[in-house]
């Protein structure tokens, strides 16, 4: 017996040493949560910043826009837009890459470079600033996590725009869209609230298995530890006198 309390006392005193700062951090965050979210640009909040559809110079129908690159895959949606001033049909297929078709000439999309990428930001934020710096993503940055829920392929242009927000925007290489907008300030806070929260940093979002392990075991540890917890407060209370109305096995009331 004494050696099972001994065990169970380390088990709870060791895992406690190395849980309570994450369970610390896991609390404080939830304050945060309940104010802010992870920076993710919403479907309406896209809209908002895109021009008004104008379809009038349109020549293709959208089965035509189809045939036009040749998709033989199963389609999840084709969607009107615009790019920049000219119509265009976005074809998402299940499994195969995006494709743009122009509207108005059937012309193919070839993959968007960082000028073409630099114009679609600004045309996306009505010229209120300009791209100050452009970097070629080839996996998903700390501000992608969404991106499979969103619908696109982490093959992006991030753009980092001068205004004073220090607002980042990605630009996607297949569809010519901006598919998430981020400023400093929801940066900030997402630091302090659903990164920690959530176990979120670059390297284990990139790879979900691995970050689903590690939420896994940590709260298999924690479950460890509480329940050490318990049964060592449970033998503690049987040591104290019979007659005595004291449940804590501390000398000190407070």
């Amino acid at each position: 017996m004494k050696k099972l309390t001994k065990g169970l006392l380390l088990i709870h005193r060791y895992l406690g040493f190395g849980l309570s700062v994450l369970f610390v951090v896991w609390f404080l965050s939830g304050f945060v949560m309940m104010y802010t979210s992870y920076p993710t640009m919403e479907q309406h909040q896209r809209l908002q910043q895109l021009p008004v559809i104008d379809f009038s110079h349109a020549q293709l129908s959208p089965s035509e826009a189809v045939l036009k690159v040749g998709i033989t895959d199963t389609l999840k949606t084709v969607r009107l837009g615009m790019l920049l001033n000219r119509p265009v049909y976005r074809i998402i297929p299940k499994h195969q890459k995006p494709a743009v078709v122009f509207a108005d000439n059937g012309e193919v999309l070839s993959p968007v470079d960082t000028t073409l990428a630099k114009q679609i930001a600004g045309a996306f934020v009505k010229n209120s600033s300009q791209p100050a710096k452009v970097e070629t993503l080839t996996e998903i940055d700390q501000w992608m996590a969404a991106h499979k829920s969103q619908g696109y392929l982490p093959l992006v242009h991030r753009l980092e725009m001068n205004d004073a927000a220090k607002t980042y925007l990605y630009v996607s290489v297949h569809t010519g869209e901006v598919v998430q907008m981020v400023n400093a300030e929801q940066r900030f806070w997402a630091w302090l609230g659903p990164i920690p929260h959530w176990i979120y940093p670059t390297i284990l979002i990139r790879n979900r298995p691995v970050w689903s392990q590690v939420v896994i075991w940590t709260s298999l540890l924690g479950t460890v530890m509480c329940l050490a917890g318990i049964i060592m407060g449970i033998i503690r209370v049987k040591r104290n006198k019979a007659n005595s109305l004291v449940f804590s096995p501390y000398k000190k009331k407070w």
